[in-house]
């Protein structure tokens, strides 16, 4: 079924509003395109679907259907009332047909040298197929498997996405769209607040990014968020470790994230140690619950006594 592009248009509009604005904004939602937005979680997006051309990769399944000349009889109907002789891919649709016989020759462009090459390899044409043909994927980033670990609590890893792209709304960024006069650091007041600083350059956060390294007994001097992650990629430690020490990165922000709007909007400045707690205990209770089967007695001894 081929959906009205007006339809389309107001969904990805009210996508865009509701991560543009709102509870998003709340959340410390910065602005990313929705082109990148719509990449996989791979490529650095959300792994939304882009639903202008996952609508047009739809309508390409019709026209495959009319070149392979498939034997159902809305394909004879349409060979015999509008294309009879001509050349598919010459053919123009006629004004008086309808809306969406028009919209089927309008595509049809997008997809010649695809199509083309899946005759040429004797493959069928799928949905999937065209969208990644016509909304093709950027290079692959190194930090995904770290921001979006199966570890991870989903709204964790969202600010640690946001955090990576430098896109979470601090004083700095706010000052520089005109959105506020200040932008000290609301935990330690005479340094600017930027993402990099009130993570992980801030004597606060520094606090307890210190007790978080003790409690997994990782020794590691790092204080700067892409080198984190690199540090995590090229450890010698299992894939199990790696898992909880991303989730355990990821609960850090958005612990930190949250006592800093705490801060910001209700006056309120929470206690290092409670961060921490509230850290390890969102981390224990996550992984916990979705303890994977397939890891060594020696990995399970070693999260039992954290």
């Amino acid at each position: 079924m081929i959906i009205p592009a007006k339809i389309f248009k107001e969904i990805s509009t009210m996508c865009r509003a509701f991560l543009w604005s709102g509870q998003a904004s709340l959340a410390g939602t910065g602005r990313l395109s929705w082109d990148y937005v719509c990449q996989s979680k791979k490529a650095g997006g959300l792994g939304f679907k882009n639903s202008t051309d996952w609508n047009i990769a739809a309508m390409g399944k019709y026209v495959w259907a009319v070149v392979e000349k498939k034997d159902n009889l809305w394909v004879k109907w349409v060979h015999h009332v509008y294309i009879k002789q001509e050349d598919w891919w010459n053919y123009s649709a006629p004004v008086y047909s309808s809306w969406y016989w028009r919209k089927i020759d309008e595509v049809k462009r997008k997809f010649k040298s695809l199509i083309a090459r899946l005759q040429v390899h004797k493959e069928e044409y799928r949905i999937s197929i065209g969208y990644s043909y016509i909304h093709p994927s950027l290079d692959k980033v190194h930090w995904s498997k770290e921001v979006w670990g199966r570890l991870n609590t989903p709204k964790h890893s969202f600010i640690f996405w946001l955090a990576v792209h430098n896109r979470l709304n601090t004083k700095d960024r706010l000052k520089r769209h005109g959105v506020l006069d200040q932008s000290e650091c609301l935990f330690y007041g005479v340094v600017e607040e930027s993402c990099e600083h009130l993570f992980f350059n801030c004597q606060f956060s520094l606090s307890c990014y210190h007790q978080i390294l003790q409690w997994l007994n990782w020794r590691t001097h790092l204080s700067s968020l892409s080198k984190i992650i690199r540090w995590i990629e090229r450890a010698s430690n299992t894939k199990f470790h790696k898992q909880v020490f991303s989730a355990a990165i990821a609960a850090l922000l958005y612990q930190i994230w949250k006592a800093r709007n705490d801060a910001l909007w209700l006056g309120k400045i929470m206690q290092p140690y409670l961060i921490v707690q509230n850290t390890k205990v969102s981390v224990k209770n996550r992984i916990s619950y979705i303890l994977p089967k397939k890891i060594s007695q020696r990995d399970r001894d070693w999260f039992g006594v954290l």
